[in-house]
């Protein structure tokens, strides 16, 4: 288990880089590498919990409105509709999850696999220059934009970075692709918790550094939701394809 210094560490890393679109997968990768700190699978649940918490807060309203829908069955509506194309965009991460986890697990030992995803996270980051989406999503446009989740199984591969990429160059409007990937977060996140619950049962863990990460990633992961919001609409996305780059 890390100590409390190494958990704060990667709970800042997990809440930054788990919304900003440089890969959080990636970055922890290189930071216990090249800093020799082992994150236990445990600590790795808490602070999935923590974002899973934070995606909660920021869309607690849009959240509550397709619940509705669903209770009602009322699949006409936005929310409801909203709630199907969720479904599908979550069927790709799922599949690949199910049958393709040994692959990608074995990825995370690899840091030349880590350094060519992120040249290829880069690279859609900067193709969001090419257009500008107008539309909500639809069938189409859910089902891209859950097979750029599942590539960012890959470590190095952003989440936020390719979802949201692959809804603008979709035809998606801004606002509403900054919306859709952080609602598709929620199964995928979902699903890689208790895989790792699962994983990790029977393991000893130390409660404080679990739950000193998770706080730090919700409070650190709010900050970044918030400017990560302003980066799409304000048309900066392609910004940290440089960074990525540089990483």
């Amino acid at each position: 288990m890390p100590s409390l210094p190494e958990a704060a560490l990667l709970g800042i890393i997990q809440g930054l880089t788990e919304w900003l679109p440089v890969s959080s997968s990636g970055h922890l990768v290189l930071v216990q590498q090249l800093l020799d700190i082992e994150q236990p699978l445990m600590l790795d649940v808490a602070l999935h919990a923590g974002s899973l918490v934070v995606i909660i807060l920021f869309l607690r309203t849009e959240i509550l409105s397709i619940l509705r829908a669903i209770w009602k069955r009322d699949f006409a509506s936005e929310p409801g509709r909203l709630a199907i194309y969720i479904a599908i965009g979550t069927l790709p991460i799922g599949l690949a999850g199910y049958f393709l986890h040994d692959t990608f697990e074995a990825l995370f030992d690899n840091v030349l696999v880590v350094g060519i995803a992120l040249v290829l996270t880069g690279f859609l980051l900067l193709c969001t220059l090419c257009r500008e989406g107008s539309h909500n999503p639809g069938y189409g446009s859910s089902l891209l934009v859950g097979i750029a989740q599942a590539a960012a199984l890959v470590p190095g591969i952003s989440r936020s970075g390719a979802t949201i990429s692959t809804g603008l160059l979709s035809g998606i409007q801004r606002e509403k692709a900054f919306q859709f990937s952080l609602l598709l977060a929620i199964p995928a996140i979902c699903g890689a918790t208790v895989l790792e619950i699962t994983s990790a049962a029977g393991t000893g863990t130390r409660p404080l550094p679990l739950i000193l990460g998770a706080l730090i990633s919700m409070a650190v992961g709010y900050v970044a939701i918030s400017l990560l919001q302003k980066i799409v609409i304000h048309r900066k996305l392609h910004l940290f394809a440089f960074y990525c780059w540089a990483l």
